[in-house]
């Protein structure tokens, strides 16, 4: 099954927001995988940057485990969420 992966950072206030474009993928064969960044909201935001390559790697080494996942991954997000994105290509 191919993955979208979102960032949601660290903002947790936009869990609700970002999970409303699940069913849109998942209606498409899409597994919806939801991300936050690890940490207090001042060191994530402020060292993004600098961690953005090796979280976008963990990112990709626990999807490779999962079963469910048949390699195909894509992601979204926009300004400091789109990190992950960016660092996955």
């Amino acid at each position: 099954q191919p993955v979208a992966v979102v960032n949601c950072g660290c903002y947790t206030s936009l869990a609700g927001v970002l999970a409303k474009a699940a069913p849109f993928y998942a209606t498409r064969g899409y597994a919806y995988v939801m991300v936050w960044n690890d940490g207090p909201i001042e060191e994530v935001a402020d060292r993004i940057f600098h961690r953005w390559a090796a979280d976008a790697a963990a990112i990709a080494d626990w999807l490779e485990e999962q079963a469910w996942c048949d390699g195909r991954v894509g992601a979204h997000g926009v300004s400091l969420l789109g990190s992950t994105a960016y660092a996955l290509v």
